[in-house]
């Protein structure tokens, strides 16, 4: 089991497939570094930070960045790949609604090249990926590589994981300033726009003022949700786009990644907060024995320090030792009762330990911190489906899921799947369109949706909708089955 693939609760037991391919050829990591540099711009102004260049009409460039990278009107400079600096007329920002994006113009007759955006499911491909951007503390630009998280185990993991687009997870490390800019995969070609990284600001007593504590992963909007929202929005730029995916990676390729997944040596410092940063880093680059070192050696240095023993909870579980993860997650609620991140993942860790009880007394101490938490919703939803067969109770969780965000296709998936048990097809049915209506990548609910269809006697509907399962994972044995055993019925 991959360290980044845990919580079988958010997968309402159907199996998670992992993609197998042959080795070939790629793109190396300095050249994609290349491409990386080509493409991208500073945004000077207040708060710095990052974008990339995706079109071009006549003299007149486009800049694809973070919309709260300029948020406020105020005086900002786009530095081009050359160095050359814009003024930027902040009436042309076009702000794209309902996403953290925004689209920047800035003329010249120079030549610079254009970003060439990926419009397939990048979080389906367990595939390397890149990010690039300006570093504001250390005014350079910064290059690494990571891995794509699984949108099952993203939702478990990170807060508000689809607020403002946000869709793509990934372990690069990023810094402050990279907000804005490209995430690559393996040819180049730009799959999201990176803008988040999991952390919480502590004041801390050593240092007399507020640190930032990176705790979790960086987060991405898709270019697929990018070019929808343009698209709705009227926005029809000389887009360069390509949906093919990329190339697996062969093992000269995964040599060249060597360097940029590289951390910075320990700090000097007798910082807590430096040393649980460091942990952090070593977490995302899969270094799970020098992390635990590292969050260690924070405790040692401030014994009460809980994002250290939170984060060592989840280095524990990826050496599989989930009860001690459990132990250091219960010494993390001990120092800060209301810490909901623990809660949260002590609920979903239970669960795979068949603690099913202690699972749902976790989940509703988080949801009393806070109670829009969607996600956590639906994961108690998905247990009180899966473990207890509490139909009505698990439409209840799944309900209040949609409440607070009603375009949350894993709840209408999990709505569908509560109905049928208690046999409601039709209405089953009506819950799991809408769930491929806002997801069509959501393969468990086509698979979902075949099966009630079928019970519905519907059969070419049904292998319609197992088909469309299928060209998301050709490989898929149980979808393989379905088709096979319908068959026989038309």
């Amino acid at each position: 089991m991959s360290a980044f693939s845990k919580f079988p609760v958010l997968l309402l037991g159907l199996p998670a497939i992992v993609m197998q391919a042959e080795v070939a050829n790629a793109y190396s990591a300095e050249e994609i570094h290349q491409i990386a540099r080509e493409i991208s711009v500073t945004i000077d102004g207040q708060n710095p930070g990052s974008g990339f260049i995706v079109a071009r009409e006549g003299n007149t460039y486009w800049v694809l960045t973070a919309k709260h990278v300029v948020a406020t009107e105020d005086e900002y400079y786009i530095i081009a790949p050359d160095g050359d600096e814009h003024l930027l007329d902040y009436r042309t920002v076009e702000k794209l609604p309902g996403v953290d994006l925004a689209l920047l113009p800035f003329t010249s007759d120079r030549s610079y090249q254009v970003a060439t955006l990926a419009n397939y499911a990048a979080d389906e491909l367990d595939r390397p990926v890149f990010t690039y951007g300006w570093v504001t503390r250390d005014r350079e630009t910064l290059f690494t590589a990571g891995q794509i998280i699984s949108r099952d185990f993203a939702l478990g993991v990170t807060r508000n994981p689809v607020d403002r687009g946000y869709k793509l997870f990934y372990t690069n490390v990023t810094e402050k300033g990279m907000s804005g800019g490209p995430v690559l995969d393996l040819e180049g070609r730009v799959v999201g726009v990176h803008g988040q990284a999991d952390g919480q600001e502590l004041y801390d007593e050593d240092l007399g003022g507020l640190v930032r504590v990176k705790l979790g992963f960086s987060a991405g909007i898709p270019t697929t949700k990018m070019l929808q929202v343009a698209t709705q929005s009227g926005i029809d730029l000389n887009w360069q786009v390509t949906a093919t995916t990329p190339r697996p990676i062969g093992f000269e390729e995964q040599l060249s990644l060597e360097p940029f997944l590289a951390v910075a040596p320990p700090p000097d410092s007798r910082n807590a907060v430096d040393w649980s940063n460091w942990g952090n880093h070593l977490y995302r680059t899969r270094q799970f024995p020098t992390a635990l070192e590292a969050f260690d050696r924070a405790i040692g240095l401030q014994q009460n320090f809980y994002p250290a023993w939170y984060q060592r909870g989840n280095v524990l579980y990826a050496l599989n030792d989930p009860w001690a993860a459990i132990g250091a997650f219960d010494r993390t609620l001990q120092i800060e009762p209301d810490f909901y991140w623990a809660w949260r993942d002590r609920g979903a860790l239970l669960s795979t330990l068949g603690d099913i009880s202690g699972a749902l007394v976790s989940f509703d101490r988080a949801l009393e911190i806070q109670p829009d938490d969607h996600v956590i919703w639906y994961m108690r939803g998905n247990l009180l489906t899966q473990e207890l067969r509490r139909y009505d109770d698990a439409l209840r969780s799944y309900d209040r899921a949609l409440e607070v965000n009603s375009e949350f296709a894993p709840a209408w998936m999990g709505r569908g799947k509560a109905l049928y048990e208690l046999g409601e097809p039709d209405t089953a049915l009506a819950a799991l369109d809408r769930a491929v209506q806002l997801d069509g990548e959501l393969v468990p609910a086509w698979i979902l949706r075949g099966l009630v269809l079928a019970s519905l006697e519907r059969y070419p509907e049904a292998i319609e909708s197992l088909e469309a399962a299928q060209r998301l994972r050709p490989s898929d044995p149980q979808v393989r089955r379905l088709l096979e055993e319908l068959g026989r019925f038309f």
